[in-house]
């Protein structure tokens, strides 16, 4: 995934629920994924996540400079990716499960890093 499509995802999302994207975050040499803020109607902001996998997601918050997320479900975006996009986000109680080595997932990376959780390993900031 490259960071325009990434961006034309994001927004064509965000439209179709009445949602405003506040911020997109590209990766520099970590993390290894896209970040997008996104300020839900009456229900305040999500940031929806895209990994180098390809793998979609949702927290509740993301700083660049902060190493952890807090993965939440996020139904009403779920949807609409889903349904135009064809692409179906983890869920929440995937990502807090046991850690499963993902093809992108260098074995010394995750000898190292030791990550406990498929989250952990699919959303990072291991350089």
């Amino acid at each position: 995934m490259d960071f325009t499509a990434f961006k034309k995802i994001v927004h064509s999302t965000a439209q179709q629920i009445a949602a405003k994207v506040v911020e997109l975050h590209k990766p520099d040499v970590t993390p290894n994924f896209y970040a997008a803020e996104i300020a839900l109607p009456h229900a305040g902001t999500v940031y929806l996540l895209c990994s180098i996998g390809g793998h979609w997601a949702f927290s509740s918050r993301y700083k660049s400079d902060e190493c952890s997320l807090d993965f939440v479900d996020c139904p009403s975006l779920a949807d609409v990716l889903e349904g135009t996009f064809g692409i179906t986000p983890m869920l929440k109680a995937d990502l807090l499960g046991d850690f499963r080595k993902q093809p992108f997932n260098s074995e010394a990376d995750v000898r190292y890093w030791k990550p406990k959780t498929l989250g952990e390993g699919v959303f990072n900031w291991w350089d």
